[in-house]
């Protein structure tokens, strides 16, 4: 049968969801906002503001602590150190070039975030892809607007790319963004 059951455990693209309480999903969405300013930076080629937001966002990602449920600490203690790691070569990079580079592995685990905890914050984010970014290997980011905002090329080809996925608040982003759809608040796509 194409249905699942109510109470079916198969999340297939979605088996990495974790449900936090609101309080810590409220620390998740500061998390996810400081992103979002660092990435709107690099499409405005402000390589200053840039470094004052990955210095922001590595302070807010290590301030934010989720205890419970247990594996929930330990799927963002997974995603907060690389996060953290990333952020902090943005803030020592000597260029522009420099933190584009250190951005795409951090959007690698923002994506993380919004796939494992969902969206935290009140409006929709999109999960974009440039094909040219990465030395033509093409590389995601997430961002708040429907214009695609490129943030490893800025002025340069801002909008180069296309959205692929938009993930609404309390949604999550799949597993696949390139080719799966977002799972809808509160549940999975059946």
């Amino acid at each position: 049968s194409m249905m699942a059951a109510p109470d079916d455990t198969e999340h297939g693209p979605y088996d990495d969801i974790v449900e936090v309480p609101a309080a810590a999903r409220e620390r998740l969405a500061a998390v996810l906002r400081a992103y979002l300013a660092l990435q709107e930076s690099l499409a405005d080629d402000d390589f200053d503001a840039a470094k004052r937001a990955a210095g922001e966002l590595v302070r807010t990602a290590e301030a934010t602590e989720i205890r419970e449920p247990a594996e929930a600490a330990a799927r963002w203690a997974a995603i907060r150190e690389p996060m953290t790691d990333h952020a902090r070569h943005i803030t020592r990079a000597g260029t522009l070039d420099d933190a584009r580079q250190g951005f795409l592995a951090l959007s690698e685990q923002a994506t993380r975030l919004v796939q494992t905890f969902g969206n935290p914050s009140d409006d929709p984010v999109r999960i974009a892809y440039c094909p040219m970014a990465n030395e033509d290997d093409g590389a995601t980011w997430l961002q708040r607007g429907e214009t695609i905002d490129n943030p490893y090329f800025g002025s340069e080809m801002l909008t180069c790319g296309e959205v692929r996925v938009t993930v609404d608040p309390r949604a999550y982003a799949p597993a696949d963004p390139m080719t799966e759809r977002a799972a809808p608040a509160g549940g999975h796509p059946h």
